[in-house]
């Protein structure tokens, strides 16, 4: 198995928000049918008070390439079945292997804002096994 990488950091105070989403990413290892490669705790300009996830998870939607060229993303309310460190509100953006490999192949703009935050050290990668370290190089 995996374990977090250190190579890129968020700022010190967001440490309630990454020991939530290490939680989280422990119930996605669980996962079988979709196993999980890479997760990526990132800022995103856009969403800069949501809390943003990047996961790659094998199998994840048959491994196809989307057509419109955009990593599918998801956004949770802060529930009490899911509470969000203040009230922050998570945004998950899901691929797969195959679909990562072509979208850093041909720059996908829905791949901006990740590899923004990877070059500027905006993003911290919690959980990376082979498959995602192989991918991760794809991001940089």
């Amino acid at each position: 198995m995996g374990k977090a990488s250190a190579a890129t950091k968020l700022p010190s105070d967001d440490e309630p928000v990454r020991q939530h989403l290490l939680r989280l990413i422990a119930e996605h290892r669980k996962r079988r049918y979709e196993p999980l490669h890479l997760a990526i705790h990132f800022v995103h300009p856009k969403h800069k008070k949501d809390v943003c996830l990047f996961e790659v998870l094998g199998g994840f939607g048959d491994g196809r390439i989307d057509p419109k060229r955009s990593i599918f993303e998801v956004e949770f309310s802060s529930n009490p079945n899911f509470p969000m460190p203040d009230e922050r509100d998570l945004r998950l953006f899901l691929t797969s292997p195959e679909e990562l490999r072509e979208a850093a192949r041909a720059r996908w703009a829905s791949l901006k804002q990740l590899r923004d935050a990877i070059q500027t050290e905006q993003a911290d990668v919690l959980y990376s096994d082979r498959v995602g370290n192989d991918l991760l190089r794809l991001l940089r």
